[in-house]
């Protein structure tokens, strides 16, 4: 059996591979928004594009 020590390294990597994907998976989701913002804007709807864009921004600087 493993010594605690171990343990708590094996969960620490754990947990920093899980919060890596995490981040991944918002990187991708908000350049997905991005590319969304772009398209409604070449549909004329600057509306919803600025406000979505506007939470995409507010979304950045709250993870960075």
């Amino acid at each position: 059996m493993g010594s605690p020590e171990t343990n708590d390294d094996d969960r620490a990597s754990e947990l920093n591979l899980e919060a890596e994907r995490y981040r991944h998976a918002a990187a991708h989701a908000l350049e997905q928004l991005e590319w969304i913002v772009g398209y409604l804007r070449k549909l004329r709807k600057s509306e919803l594009a600025s406000a979505l864009d506007h939470n995409r921004r507010e979304i950045l600087e709250r993870i960075s």
